[in-house]
C-alpha cells in the first residue's frame, strides 16, 4: 500500500473514533437525564404519599376527639428563636405534622401564616389568679360545763378552736368529740385577775409559788385531752406578772405546748416571756361577743375581717351564748374568709 494510502486510512479512523467517544458521551448524558426524572418521579409521588398519609391521620383524630387549638389550645409550637425540628403529637401518641427531617428527608408544606398561628398559644381557658382568702381562727372560750351550747358548733364544717375550762363536768367530753370531729383544743386556765373574782378549780395566782404554779398546771391539762396549749381565762392580773408568766412558759415548753393570750391587758408579759423560753405564742385580735347584741357582734365581726385583710389573719374569741351562736352557724356557712386553727396559722405573734 502506497504511504499516501496509509496516510488517509488513519485519518479516517481517528475521526471515526472522535465520534464513537463523542457518541457514548451523548449516551451517558441521556442515561443520567432519564435516571433523574424517574428518582424525581419517584421523590414526588413518594411526598404526596407521606402527606396523605399525615392528613388522613389529622382527618382522623380530629373525627374521634374533635381537638382544636380553641378545644384544646395544643398547638405545636417551635422555638421563637428558630424553627427547629420537632414534631406534634396528639394524646394518643400518634404522630400528626413533622415540620423538619433530622435526616434530610421531605417537609411538609406549611404556609408562614399557620407556622405563626401555631407560635401564639391559646389562653383563653386561664382564668384570673385568685387573691387568698384572709384567714380568721375563731376560738370560743369557757366550754365544759353544759353540753348543749356547743352542740351545734360541733357539727360545723368549718374548723374551730375549742378553749376548754379544767375540772368541768364535760371538759373531756367535749374535747374527744371536737377532735373527733377535725376542731382544735386548748385548755382555757383560769388565772388572777386585777379585780377580785372567783376562779373556779385550776386557777393560777401570782402569789403562788414556781412549784405551786406548776403543779396547778400539771394537774388542769390532765382534764382536758388533745389539747395543743393553753390560753388565760380572765389572767390580767397573773399575765402582767413577769415572774408569775416566765414560770408559766418554762412549764409549757417541757410539754411543746403554744399560748394564746387573751389580751385581757395591754401590759401583758406574754411576749416577753414567750420569746425567752421560745414557746409560739398567738394573740387575740377582737372579741367577738362583750356586749350580747347581734348588731355589736355584726360589728366586731367587720372588724375582724379588715384586720384580717390587711394582715392576713385574725384571731378572734367568742362565748357560747346564744345570740354568738346564732351568728356563727350563719357565718360559719360563708366562704368570704378561709377559717383556720391556730395551728394552720404560719404567723405566731
Amino acid at each position: 500500500m502506497s504511504p499516501q494510502k496509509k496516510k488517509k486510512r488513519k485519518g479516517k479512523i481517528r475521526i471515526n473514533m472522535r465520534y464513537f467517544i463523542l457518541f457514548l458521551a451523548l449516551l451517558f448524558l441521556a442515561s443520567a437525564y432519564f435516571s433523574f426524572q424517574a428518582f424525581s418521579k419517584d421523590a414526588f409521588q413518594l411526598e404526596t404519599s407521606l402527606v396523605q398519609t399525615n392528613d388522613s391521620r389529622r382527618n382522623g383524630t380530629s373525627k374521634k376527639m374533635s381537638l382544636s387549638a380553641e378545644d384544646e389550645g395544643a398547638e405545636c409550637m417551635s422555638s421563637k428563636k428558630e424553627l427547629r425540628e420537632s414534631t406534634c403529637t396528639d394524646n394518643s401518641g400518634d404522630t400528626t405534622q413533622s415540620l423538619t427531617n433530622r435526616s434530610g428527608g421531605l417537609r411538609e408544606a406549611e404556609s408562614l401564616l399557620d407556622i405563626v398561628k401555631k407560635e401564639i398559644p391559646d389562653v383563653s381557658h386561664i382564668s384570673e389568679t385568685k387573691q387568698p382568702l384572709p384567714k380568721i381562727a375563731v376560738v370560743v372560750d369557757d366550754l365544759g360545763p353544759n353540753k348543749r351550747p356547743v352542740q351545734s358548733l360541733l357539727n360545723s364544717d368549718a374548723p374551730l378552736v375549742f378553749s376548754i375550762l379544767p375540772h368541768e363536768a364535760h371538759s373531756k367530753w367535749i374535747a374527744d368529740t371536737a377532735y373527733e370531729r377535725g376542731h382544735e383544743i386548748i385548755a382555757h386556765i383560769p388565772m388572777e385577775a386585777e379585780t377580785e373574782k372567783k376562779l373556779g378549780a385550776g386557777g393560777l395566782y401570782t402569789w403562788m409559788k414556781a412549784d405551786e404554779i406548776q403543779e396547778v398546771l400539771e394537774k388542769d391539762v390532765e382534764t382536758i385531752p388533745h389539747i395543743i396549749g393553753i390560753s388565760n381565762h380572765m389572767g390580767s392580773a397573773f399575765t402582767a406578772d413577769e415572774k408569775a408568766m416566765d414560770v408559766l412558759m418554762a412549764a409549757l415548753k417541757k410539754r411543746k405546748f403554744v399560748f394564746l393570750d387573751s389580751m385581757t391587758t395591754q401590759t401583758s408579759a406574754g411576749t416577753i416571756a414567750a420569746r425567752k423560753h421560745g414557746v409560739h405564742l398567738y394573740k387575740r385580735n377582737i372579741f367577738l361577743d362583750n356586749k350580747d347584741d347581734p348588731a355589736y357582734i355584726e360589728q366586731q365581726w367587720e372588724k375582724a375581717v379588715m384586720i384580717a385583710k390587711e394582715r392576713g389573719y385574725a384571731i378572734v374569741l367568742a362565748h357560747p351564748r346564744k345570740n354568738t351562736i346564732t351568728f356563727l352557724e350563719k357565718t360559719l356557712r360563708k366562704n368570704d374568709v378561709e377559717f383556720v386553727t391556730l395551728s394552720e396559722l404560719s404567723v405566731v405573734q
